[in-house]
């Protein structure tokens, strides 16, 4: 008798993936089954169906990091940032270390704009940075929402007045960063020249 698909995988399945027996294999055929087509549905363009596919998913699934991920990056698509934002809680509280999701929520919140969202964001930001002080994306993001909090009208002299201490300690970190990226790179000064026009257009007061 010939062996069918299943009994084929489990032969050419690891020693570990074996052991978990004919249920196991069929298991984790199920799920890559279902993450394939969910990529199919990516791919031809159907935000829709593909976010309705997650969700089912992650109702069996709650632990899948990578889909939660996928699923917040089809919501920041259809411009859903109250959903995107959830999703990117729900990844860190699992894994609160990842700077990544820390600015990628922080860049969620910016996006949706207002005052408390503004707040957020700064603070998602500088956590992102605590964790990496390389993550240039998380610096920026620091310092335009400080900027805009302390461009507020409706802040206090004290929110105004900590807001631009920060942006200016951003700004400051950000001129740094390209001059020493451009020393002794002529091609970088067009870059450094930017960035330093750039602030200057917010018109932030470096200390």
């Amino acid at each position: 008798m010939r062996d069918g698909p299943v009994q084929l995988e489990m032969r050419a399945a690891p020693a570990g993936r074996r052991a978990l027996g004919f249920g196991g294999v069929c298991h984790f055929l199920h799920l890559a089954a279902r993450k394939r087509k969910i990529s199919i549905l990516r791919a031809l363009g159907k935000s829709t169906e593909a976010i309705r596919e997650l969700n089912e998913y992650l109702e069996q699934f709650v632990g899948d990091q990578e889909a939660w991920h996928e699923l917040s990056e089809l919501y920041i698509n259809e411009h859903d940032y109250g959903k995107a934002a959830f999703c990117l809680e729900e990844l860190m509280m699992t894994n609160p270390h990842n700077h990544l999701y820390c600015e990628q929520y922080a860049e969620v919140k910016y996006t949706q704009g207002g005052m408390e969202n503004l707040e957020l964001a700064r603070k998602y930001f500088a956590q992102a940075l605590r964790l990496n002080n390389r993550n240039m994306r998380a610096l920026f993001g620091l310092y335009m929402s400080a900027s805009h909090i302390g461009a507020s009208p409706k802040v206090s002299a004290k929110v105004k007045k900590d807001n631009i201490k920060y942006a200016a300690w951003a700004a400051a970190q950000i001129n740094r960063a390209y001059k020493l990226a451009g020393r002794g790179n002529k091609d970088n000064k067009c870059s450094i020249k930017a960035v330093e026009e750039m602030l200057e257009s917010m018109q932030i007061t470096m200390s």
